[in-house]
């Protein structure tokens, strides 16, 4: 990350795993992405939504803490991804984007 906590949270899944995705932060969630499938032949893991925040960390921090019951592992949910999606909608309303 740059030195600012400008950035991106973005939404990731893979067809293998329907019900886990993986909530993030970047500069660039096109290349995170691309780096994932550089790991998988079938290159399976989908950018499903970005979202640009002017303090993507604590955004990202926020969207954790709201699913601590659904973690599975670091940055890996256990989500449907329209209750995700609708989640971060309410979170960019609450926090300056």
């Amino acid at each position: 990350m740059q030195k600012s906590n400008e950035g991106f949270i973005y939404i990731v899944s893979n067809k293998s795993w329907p019900w886990y995705l993986k909530i993030s932060r970047a500069i660039d969630p096109y290349k995170r992405v691309s780096t994932f499938n550089t790991y998988d032949p079938t290159r399976r893991f989908k950018l499903r939504c970005i979202k640009y925040f002017l303090d993507c960390k604590n955004a990202e921090l926020a969207f954790h803490t709201r699913f601590v019951k659904e973690r599975v592992r670091g940055e890996w949910f256990r989500l449907d991804f329209n209750y995700a999606y609708r989640s971060l909608a309410i979170l960019t309303d609450s926090i300056k984007t």
